[in-house]
């Protein structure tokens, strides 16, 4: 919640965008209260978004498989390639379904070796700045996604209302 002097600031509520070609939709339903509603369109970059910040603000989930797939053989260019675009949006993330103990063990559904994985992983941290959060569960993912493009929103709309970006006054 945003405050000035003690006065709650009203943020409007964003509509989230979720790309038609996500196959297994992060479910927003605990979070409908943050938001205006969820629509499903094609996005240009990721699997999320918030309405009218697509060119600003995107989140790219990956299964534990499809993270792998992603970073070795052929995927791994148009991957990278993607991943490039992220970068130079301001607010990005790349959400991987699976905790980070499971992204460090030996893969059954590949060869991939899961110290290049992390390796990869870090590179997008450090190289791309682009944040990497590992979600145990869909739930948790969701609501990891959820937090990020509400925060994402409500900074943005702080900055165009001319506000610091602080919650509340006096806070950092």
């Amino acid at each position: 919640m945003a405050e000035r002097s003690g006065t709650q600031l009203r943020v409007p509520r964003p509509v989230l965008p979720v790309d038609t070609r996500e196959q297994d939709p992060l479910d927003f339903r605990p979070f409908a209260g943050w938001f205006a509603g969820v629509k499903k369109t094609v996005l240009g970059l990721g699997d999320y978004s918030i309405e009218g910040m697509e060119d600003r603000c995107v989140v790219e989930r990956r299964s534990l498989s499809d993270l792998a797939r992603s970073f070795e053989g052929d995927d791994r260019r148009v991957f990278l390639r993607r991943l490039r675009l992220m970068a130079v949006y301001p607010d990005r993330m790349l959400l991987v379904d699976a905790p980070p103990l499971q992204v460090k063990a030996p893969y059954e559904f590949s060869g991939a070796r899961p110290n290049q994985i992390v390796q990869s992983l870090m590179a997008t941290i450090v190289g791309l700045r682009i944040q990497v959060l590992c979600a145990d569960t869909h739930m948790l993912g969701a609501e990891l996604v959820a937090w990020f493009l509400f925060d994402a929103h409500m900074y943005h709309w702080l900055d165009e209302q001319g506000f610091d970006r602080v919650l509340v006054d006096g806070y950092l």
